[in-house]
């Protein structure tokens, strides 16, 4: 009888969290992002990907600029040769690599730009807002591993769109499997997920539902073979990330 009543008990709590997830108002924030031509590719600023492209090409091309503080304290661009594998972090503070990001945003002001933020350090919220503010550039994505780093940066900039950190690709799939990806929390507006997290799977049909259920945009990547491109294509994204030509090339539509 106890059993039975714990069974009872725990079906009754599954039930409340999952209905108190579809009953939820889902407030779609409309931005700029969301009118793009689908698909779009996201590519490194500095690749040959970008410097090749013809301007039809350029029209559907988002530019992708990893952003890590300096050890005199700048932010700058990584240069795409270094940087990390998808859940990989940089040291606290590396080297003068790249550009200074302000001085290389000027360059992209009328493009869309996705900011992915690899340095977790203090004030680096303050800093990006201080920096870019000035830019007003119309189209930005803000996407960082580190939940801290974009919750952070959107109490300064809530204009801005986000993205997905790692800890939230975690509770998806833990809520998914569990039959409640309804009841899950996201505060992006885009998610953002490689193919696979430490060889295993990161995206599947469930967490493709709720992200359509919830009108959410999907961006995939890195991806740098054919391969990789088409097994991202079983999953219908609005933005590809790639670096390689040879992923680029077999875009649809590319």
């Amino acid at each position: 009888m106890l059993v039975f009543g714990l069974i009872a008990t725990m079906a009754v709590i599954y039930f409340v969290v999952l209905f108190w997830g579809l009953g939820r108002t889902l407030q779609k924030f409309e931005h700029p992002f969301a009118k793009l031509e689908k698909p779009q590719a996201a590519v490194p600023w500095d690749s040959e990907i970008w410097t090749t492209a013809t301007e039809a090409q350029k029209a559907r091309v988002i530019l992708w600029v990893d952003v890590y503080r300096s050890k005199d304290g700048q932010l700058r661009a990584l240069p795409s040769r270094l940087r990390p594998d998808a859940q990989d972090v940089l040291p606290k503070e590396i080297g003068d690599e790249g550009r200074n990001l302000k001085e290389l945003l000027t360059e992209f002001t009328d493009r869309p730009i996705i900011l992915n933020v690899l340095s977790s350090v203090d004030r680096i919220d303050t800093q990006v807002n201080d920096e870019l503010a000035e830019l007003k550039l119309p189209r930005v994505l803000v996407q960082s591993e580190y939940d801290n780093v974009m919750l952070s940066i959107k109490r300064l900039q809530p204009m801005w769109i986000y993205g997905t950190s790692a800890s939230d690709r975690v509770r998806w799939n833990m809520f998914v499997s569990l039959g409640l990806a309804p009841a899950v929390n996201f505060t992006g507006d885009i998610y953002v997920t490689p193919l696979h997290v430490r060889n295993l799977p990161a995206m599947n049909a469930g967490i493709l539902a709720e992200v359509n259920r919830r009108g959410l945009m999907l961006l995939m990547g890195p991806l740098s073979t054919v391969d990789e491109v088409r097994q991202a294509q079983a999953f219908h994204p609005n933005i590809f990330f790639v670096t390689s030509s040879e992923a680029f090339t077999a875009l649809p539509g590319f």
